[in-house]
């Protein structure tokens, strides 16, 4: 039987309160970036054997913390992908599960079944906002974090693994009072808010053998996806 995956760490909560003028001038270069995201599950172990082999379980991933920005300064950015106030919550994604191989009974690991949820995100913004490139002027997403696949398995009797639910996002609240200005071609919104929910695994897939000879091949479930939540402006 193989060993279990690791445990992902949990994000931390973050809050920012600017009152100054920043500017940037290069590509990915965000005036304000706050990303608060729980980490990533290990991956489960796989085994082979002449009998029997277990596929070992993935661990558990991590929640993201909830982010909140307040900004009454002067904020500017010119470069692409520049997005001058950039906030995140992220949930941490599940351990993969691997291929389990023997020649009698094989059984794909399974996925810890804890979700990795994002956590609120919010943004309220008195300030100058200007993005002079390709960006955009103020961004706010929790996202939910996705469900790891199923471990296959490979024998006479395989059962495939079930695959992890994926994460549900917080709630994401903007409240712009402030100037916001965008001046590049494509991409570049004065606001966009996302609340998305994480995707479900794959089951794991379970095959014979060897052909001519009755087999029992049971592949494993999918895993559920996660829920979006409300959007406040």
């Amino acid at each position: 039987m193989a060993g279990k995956g690791g445990k992902g760490g949990a994000g931390q909560d973050i809050t920012v309160n600017n009152q100054g003028s920043i500017t940037t001038k290069g590509k990915q270069s965000s005036a304000i970036y706050a990303l608060s995201a729980g980490g990533a599950a290990g991956d489960g172990g796989s085994s082979t054997g002449v009998i029997v082999s277990l596929g070992g379980r993935g661990g558990e991933s991590g929640n993201g913390g909830k982010v909140s920005i307040t900004n009454t300064g002067r904020l500017n950015t010119s470069g692409d992908e520049s997005h001058v106030i950039l906030a995140q919550s992220i949930g941490g994604s599940h351990g993969r599960l691997n291929t389990n191989n023997n020649y009698e009974l094989g059984s794909g690991g399974q996925l810890d079944g804890n979700d990795s949820n994002a956590a609120s995100v919010e943004i309220n913004n008195t300030g100058l906002v200007s993005a002079q490139g390709n960006a955009v002027g103020s961004m706010a997403q929790s996202i939910g974090g996705g469900g790891g696949n199923g471990g296959g398995a490979f024998g006479f009797v395989s059962l495939g693994g079930g695959a992890g639910s994926s994460g549900n996002a917080g709630q994401v609240k903007v409240d712009n009072s402030g100037t916001i200005v965008t001046s590049g071609q494509v991409a570049s919104s004065a606001l966009v808010l996302q609340s998305i929910g994480g995707g479900g695994g794959y089951g794991g897939k379970a095959s014979g053998a060897a052909s001519g000879i009755p087999m029992v091949t049971i592949g494993g479930k999918g895993g559920n996806g996660g829920n979006a939540n409300e959007i406040t402006l």
